[in-house]
C-alpha cells in the first residue's frame, strides 16, 4: 500500500511541476503601437477614466487605485 501511495505522490508532484510551462508567455513590451491607438487611464481611486494623447501624457498613477 505504501508503494502505491508513494507513486501517487510522485505523479502529483510531476503534474504540479508542469503547471508553469502552461502559463501564458511574458508580454512583449517592445511591441509597436499603432498611430491610431488611444490611451486611457484612471489616475486614482476616486477618478474617472480619461483619454490622453499619449502614454507620456498620463500623470503618475496612484498606487492604491490607478490603472
Amino acid at each position: 500500500m505504501s508503494t502505491k501511495f508513494a507513486a501517487l505522490i510522485f505523479c502529483g508532484l510531476i503534474a504540479v511541476s508542469e503547471l508553469p510551462a502552461l502559463a501564458a508567455p511574458v508580454c512583449d513590451v517592445k511591441a509597436t503601437v499603432p498611430a491610431t491607438a488611444r490611451t486611457y487611464a484612471k489616475t486614482g481611486d476616486q477618478e474617472t477614466w480619461r483619454e490622453f494623447k499619449s502614454v507620456q501624457d498620463v500623470p503618475p498613477l496612484d498606487s492604491n487605485g490607478g490603472v
